[in-house]
C-alpha cells in the first residue's frame, strides 16, 4: 500500500533530519581545535567554510531533485559516467558507512562518560547501548524518524545559540569588528590553507540527502525549503558558537579548550552535563542520518541483483530492516576490534573521511556535467577540486586501497565489453 503523505518527510522534519548529521561531532570539536591552530583568523576560516557549504547543500539539493531514488546521489552518478562509476561511488559509500558511525558513537562517548559514572568503568558500554538505541531508531517509519531528529536539531540549536548569545551580550569588550580585521591582516596562507581543510570536516553530510528522496513529499518543493532552512540553521548555530567561543571566552586560562566555555555563562556548573546532552543528540542524529541513507542504498542495490535480495527486505514500519541490521552488526564488529586495540578510533574516522570525500567528489563532479545552470557547473568543479585536495592529505594505505577500487572497477568494466565477458554474463 502507498505510503500516506503524513508518514513522509515535510520541509521541516526533512531540515531536521539534515541539521543534527551536518553539525554531527564537527560543531563540539572543530571549533576549539581551529582557534588553537591559528587564533583569530579561525573566524575567517570558518566564514569560507560556511560559503563552501551553502554552495555544497545547493549542488546536492540540486541533484537529489532532478535525480531521486533510494540509490541517492549515486542515481547521479550513474547517469553522468554510467554504472561502472555508480558502483564505485556506491561502493565509497558503504565503506565509509561501515566505520564512521562507529567513530561518531565514540566521540559521544567521550562526552557522556563524565555525566555516566557507572557505566564509565565498563570500556565500550556506552557505545554498544548507543549502537542498539540508534539501530532501534532506524527500524522506525521515516515520519518518526524525521520528527524525532527535528526536535533533537532544534534543542542543540536552541541552547548552542543561547549560550552563544549569552556569552557574547555579556563579555566585557569583545572587539569583533577591529579583531576581524587585525585576524585578516595577520592570517599565514600556510597555516591558513590547512585549516581550511580541517574544517571541510564541517561539510559532510549533506550528499546522504538524495538516500532519502523515495520518502519525501513533493521533493520539488519540500527539498529547496529544507535545505534552505537547514543551511540558514547550521550557519547561525556555527556563527554565533564560533563567534562566541573566540570572541568572549578568554584564551589563556590554561584549561583544555571546549565548547563548554560559551555554554558557562548562561548555564553555570550545568555546562559540562549539558555539552554531553548535546553530544548524544549531535552524534545520535549523525549516526541515525548516515547509516540509515546508507541502508536505504543497499535496499536499492538489492531490488536491482547489485547485493543478495536479503538487503530488499522492509519491516512492517517501511524501514530497511535487512540493511540496517547489517550496518549495525558492522558497527559492533568495529566497536569489538577498537576494544581489542587493533583498530583505533583515529583510524576509524581516516578511513570514512577518505571514502566519504571521494563519494562526494564524484557526486559534485557529476553535478558540473548534468545541471544545466553555468553557475552551478563552475561551483561543482570548484568543489570537486577542493574535496579531492583534501583526499590527497589521506593515509597512504588508503590511497592504495581507494586506486585498487578504481583499478578493480576498470578491468571489471573491460570484461563486461569483451565478448567472452558478455558471453559469461548471459
Amino acid at each position: 500500500m502507498k505510503e500516506t503523505s503524513s508518514r513522509r518527510l515535510n520541509a521541516l522534519s526533512l531540515s531536521g533530519l539534515l541539521v543534527g548529521p551536518v553539525l554531527g561531532s564537527g560543531i563540539i570539536l572543530l571549533p576549539p581545535l581551529a582557534l588553537e591552530r591559528v587564533g583569530d583568523p579561525a573566524i575567517l576560516a570558518w566564514g569560507v567554510t560556511l560559503v563552501l557549504m551553502g554552495l555544497f547543500a545547493w549542488i546536492t539539493g540540486a541533484l537529489a531533485i532532478r535525480y531521486p531514488g533510494s540509490d541517492g546521489l549515486v542515481g547521479a552518478v550513474r547517469v553522468a559516467f554510467g554504472m561502472p562509476l555508480r558502483n564505485l561511488c556506491a561502493w565509497f559509500l558503504t565503506i565509509a558507512v561501515c566505520f564512521g558511525p562507529m567513530a561518531v558513537l565514540r566521540t559521544a562517548e567521550r562526552y557522556l562518560a563524565p555525566i555516566l559514572p557507572g557505566l564509565s568503568g565498563a570500556p565500550g558500554m556506552i557505545s554498544a547501548l548507543l549502537l542498539a538505541l540508534c539501530a532501534g531508531v532506524l527500524l522506525c517509519n521515516i515520519s518518526f524518524v524525521g520528527s524525532l531528529s527535528f526536535w533533537a536539531s532544534t534543542f542543540v540549536a536552541g541552547i548552542l545559540v543561547a549560550g552563544g548569545a549569552y556569552a557574547l551580550a555579556t563579555a566585557p569588550d569583545t572587539q569583533i569588528l577591529e579583531r576581524t580585521l587585525d585576524a585578516a591582516a595577520a592570517a599565514d596562507p600556510s597555516s591558513f590553507g590547512s585549516l581550511l581543510l580541517l574544517l571541510f570536516w564541517a561539510i559532510i553530510g549533506w550528499e546522504i540527502l538524495g538516500n532519502y528522496t523515495p520518502e519525501i513529499a513533493t521533493p520539488r518543493r519540500t527539498v529547496p525549503r529544507a535545505v534552505t532552512l537547514a543551511f540558514l540553521a547550521v550557519a547561525v548555530i556555527y556563527g554565533t558558537a564560533v563567534g562566541a567561543l573566540q570572541f568572549a571566552v578568554p584564551q589563556h586560562s590554561g584549561a583544555p579548550l571546549t565548547m563548554a566555555a560559551i555554554l558557562e555563562p548562561l548555564f553555570g556548573t550545568a555546562a559540562a552535563p549539558l555539552l554531553g546532552i548535546l553530544a548524544l543528540l549531535l552524534c545520535g542524529c549523525t549516526y541515525i542520518m548516515f547509516v540509515g541513507g546508507v541502508a536505504r542504498l543497499l535496499l536499492a542495490q538489492g531490488e536491482e541483483g547489485h547485493l543478495p535480495r536479503l538487503f530488499a527486505r522492509k519491516n512492517a514500519l517501511g524501514a530497511p530492516a535487512s540493511a540496517v541490521l547489517f550496518l549495525a552488526a558492522c558497527h559492533g564488529i568495529v566497536l569489538f576490534v577498537q576494544e581489542q586495540g587493533l583498530f583505533s578510533l583515529e583510524g576509524a574516522v581516516e578511513v570514512a573521511n577518505a571514502f566519504l570525500i571521494c563519494n562526494a567528489g564524484l557526486a559534485v563532479l557529476a553535478g558540473a556535467k548534468l545541471l544545466p545552470s553555468p553557475t552551478a557547473k563552475v561551483c561543482s568543479l570548484l568543489l570537486a577540486g577542493a574535496f579531492f585536495a583534501i583526499f590527497a592529505f589521506s593515509p597512504k594505505w588508503v590511497l592504495l586501497v581507494v586506486l585498487l577500487l578504481v583499478l578493480g572497477t576498470v578491468a571489471a568494466e573491460r570484461r563486461r565489453e569483451t565478448p567472452a565477458g558478455a558471453q559469461a554474463i548471459r
